[in-house]
């Protein structure tokens, strides 16, 4: 009986440590929030940064998945949004010092873009009509505020 008990210790702690170590890593989205797992999605991250807030998102899904973030974070770890993507930073956009705006998230008040760095993904079998997957970031001035728009067929 008590090496029974035992194993059954052992199965349990083993089984929490297990959930715990995924819930981390981001193999189990418990307690993140759909936000958070499309945020995620859209920047091909296992783990956003600690200091991501999402202050507002939407989303659609008809025949495209569209998501719309808008997101606060440390300027120190803005670059970390960047890492899993090969993102390019548009060097002449023509939406600098103009304002964000969203179509999925009632209410919305914008920033004022400074920057804005684009990704995009189009599979060699790619349908005709479809457009593959594009993820577009817009950044403020001080790097602490930022709207992710991201596209996929």
């Amino acid at each position: 009986m008590k090496k029974r008990r035992s194993c059954l210790t052992v199965l349990v702690c083993g089984f929490v440590a297990f959930t715990a170590f995924a819930w981390f890593h981001g193999f189990v989205p418990l307690a993140s929030g759909e936000a958070r797992s499309g945020l995620r999605h859209a920047l091909d991250l296992g783990i956003l940064p600690s200091s991501v807030r999402v202050n507002a998102s939407g989303s659609e899904s008809w025949t495209d998945y569209i998501f719309e973030a808008d997101i606060s974070i440390s300027p120190a770890q803005f670059d970390r949004l960047l890492s899993a993507r090969a993102f390019a930073k548009e060097s002449d956009s023509f939406l600098r010092d103009k304002m964000t705006e969203a179509y999925r998230m009632p209410d919305y008040s914008g920033f004022e873009i400074d920057c804005v760095w684009s990704w995009s993904y189009k599979p060699p079998d790619l349908r005709e009509g479809d457009h593959g997957s594009s993820c577009t970031v817009y950044a403020n001035k001080s790097r602490d505020r930022a709207f992710i728009l991201y596209t996929g067929d």
